[in-house]
């Protein structure tokens, strides 16, 4: 190993002991911040599936009475109509 290579690991190992709780302490900040925003994106994702299902469900029984609508015209008599 290299003389200089074997200083500089040693350096970083005297910094890294000195300042494990700010590095650590830092860490958990960004951690902490990163979660939050992922809540956050998350949150608004699930807000905008809960509002597709919605709409989807809204689409559904909309299709669901028109048919019925066009089945019970179909079923009643033509009435007042003259026969050709």
């Amino acid at each position: 190993m290299k003389k200089t290579t074997y200083i500089l690991g040693l350096a970083s190992g005297v910094v890294l002991a000195l300042n494990w709780k700010i590095l650590l302490r830092e860490s958990i900040k960004i951690s902490v911040k990163v979660g939050r925003e992922v809540k956050r994106v998350s949150a608004g994702t699930l807000e905008d599936m809960q509002d597709a299902k919605a709409e989807a469900m809204h689409d559904l029984a909309e299709e669901q009475k028109s048919r019925e609508n066009a089945k019970r015209h179909a079923d009643q008599p033509n009435s007042g109509k003259a026969s050709v």
